[in-house]
C-alpha cells in the first residue's frame, strides 16, 4: 500500500485525525497539519524513482515516540493501517504536551 501513495492522496486529509500506536504506547489520535512535497534538481534526484518525495507533518502527543520510531497509522479513508517511520521534529508550546513530527516518503 505505501508504495502506491502520493502527496495527492493525503492533501484532502489535512486537518483531520489519524489513529496511531507507537512502540509500547496505547493508541492515540494525531492531527495531520501539512503535506510537503520535495523537488530535487535532476543531478540530485534518484534514478528509477516511482513518485515525487513528500512528507506528512503531524501534531501528536509527546509520548507517542521518543525521538523516532515506527508507528502504526490508520485513517477512515484507508482500508488498512500502515507502518511508517516517524521522526519527532520539535516539542510544541501550543498545544502543551505535543510534538510536531514527520513521516517522509521517497
Amino acid at each position: 500500500m505505501l508504495e502506491k501513495l502520493s502527496a495527492e492522496d493525503f492533501k484532502p486529509m489535512v486537518d483531520t485525525y489519524f489513529n496511531a500506536a507507537g512502540p509500547g504506547n496505547p493508541s492515540c489520535r494525531l492531527k495531520l497539519t501539512g503535506v510537503e512535497t520535495h523537488t530535487f534538481e535532476p543531478e540530485h534526484d534518484f534514478p528509477g524513482k516511482k513518485r515525487e518525495a513528500f512528507s506528512l507533518i503531524f501534531v501528536a502527543p509527546e509520548n507517542l515516540i521518543e525521538r523516532q520510531g515506527t508507528v502504526e497509522l490508520s485513517h477512515p479513508e484507508f482500508d488498512e493501517s500502515m507502518a511508517v517511520f516517524m521522526v519527532a521534529l520539535e516539542k510544541l508550546k501550543d498545544p502543551p504536551g505535543c510534538i510536531r513530527c514527520q513521516v517522509a516518503f521517497n
